[in-house]
């Protein structure tokens, strides 16, 4: 017979069994995400029109420095707790650093594939500009 279910995912369950508030919270959580997900859908249908103002990084203050430096941050943050993480053993100690060590992987990675898909897509934009001038000049030409 196949298994369906894990053992954990089946504690879980009978967690959620015991504290039947904790269902309706979970409830009441996602039915309002699915109504702001439904209204903003049918906002931005309704209201395309609707432009929202671009405003330029302001030339000092904490946002900008955040943006221009969060390869660093986000490549130290990730590094500096995964030492941590080995080094003492964290992962026995509680289940947070778990979840914030997944929370640093994911942004790690997260960041990799955003550098990565940037990459190639101005790539593409070049590629694309190059083509352009060629097929100008061959006008021309």
């Amino acid at each position: 017979m196949v298994q369906y279910y894990d053992d954990s995912l089946l504690r879980f369950l009978f967690f959620l069994e015991e504290y039947p508030s904790l269902i309706f919270i979970i409830r009441i959580i996602l039915a309002t995400a699915f109504a702001i997900i439904a209204i903003g859908g049918m906002m931005s249908y309704l209201f395309s029109y609707i432009e929202i103002p671009r405003r330029p990084l302001k030339e000092k203050g904490i946002i900008r420095t955040l943006y221009l430096n969060s390869d660093k941050i986000i490549v130290q943050l990730y590094c500096w707790f995964l030492v941590l993480y080995i080094t003492f053993n964290l992962e026995y100690k509680s289940i947070l650093y778990n979840l914030l060590m997944l929370f640093f992987i994911g942004l790690f990675w997260g960041y990799k594939i955003t550098m990565k898909a940037n990459r190639y897509t101005l790539e593409e934009v070049n590629r694309k500009k190059q083509e352009r001038k060629q097929k100008k000049e061959l006008n021309k030409g």
